[in-house]
Parts: structure tokens; C-alpha cells; sequence
């Protein structure tokens, strides 16, 4: 589990692990999961006092250095999702646009 900070709020966030049942649900997701570029789904809690309401995301690992240690984050592909059926449709009509953003690192327009 993993800290996020975003607008001064902090998130904790973990790597949503499937099961056999969810790759046949999410094609699309499994799709890109099972290529190899270190993509994982995350799935994020909100401050705690706030309702427990968790969304869901597309990211990419990201390792790297500083010389002593390995330091790992993850950089988010697409928006926050209520629910991994929202994020599988998107996933679906903008797939190209993701993997553009994760190897050229500059956005595209996007379809929603």
C-alpha cells in the first residue's frame, strides 16, 4: 500500500489484484495487464473522513534508483473510475490514447 497526494488530501492506494473470473470480465484490462509494460490497476481509498467509497485506475510502475535503493511509484494512464466496468470502457475506446501517453508521454484527446 502506497501514499498518493493529490490537492492536499492524501490517498492510499493499492494494486488490485484479479482473479480468473475478472479477466474474462475486463478483456480489455486483462488485455494490457498481461503485455508486460508494468501496468497495474490501482485501486485508491479516500481520506479517511470521508466515506469509504474506493475508484479505480489504470497506472504504470515506475522503478528506478537513487543509488542506494530501489524507489517504486506509479504514474496514473487514466482518470479515477467508480467501478472497474467504467474503467474497462474507457479502456475499450481509448486504448491507443493510453499506450500513446505511456510510451510518447504526452495526452491525446480522449473519448468518454
Amino acid at each position: 500500500m502506497t501514499s498518493y497526494i493529490h490537492s492536499r488530501r492524501v490517498y492510499k492506494e493499492t494494486e488490485y489484484l484479479f482473479s480468473a473470473e475478472e479477466y474474462n470480465l475486463y478483456p480489455h484490462l486483462a488485455r494490457l495487464l498481461q503485455q508486460g509494460y508494468n501496468f497495474v490497476v490501482l485501486r485508491r481509498c479516500p481520506p479517511f473522513r470521508e466515506s469509504p467509497q474506493y475508484t479505480y485506475l489504470l497506472a504504470c510502475e515506475i522503478i528506478c534508483s537513487n543509488g542506494t535503493e530501489l524507489l517504486h511509484r506509479h504514474e496514473g494512464l487514466t482518470p479515477d473510475f467508480p467501478n472497474l466496468a467504467d474503467l474497462e470502457h474507457f479502456i475499450r475506446h481509448n486504448m491507443i490514447r493510453v499506450l500513446h501517453r505511456h510510451f510518447f508521454g504526452r495526452d491525446l484527446e480522449v473519448v468518454r
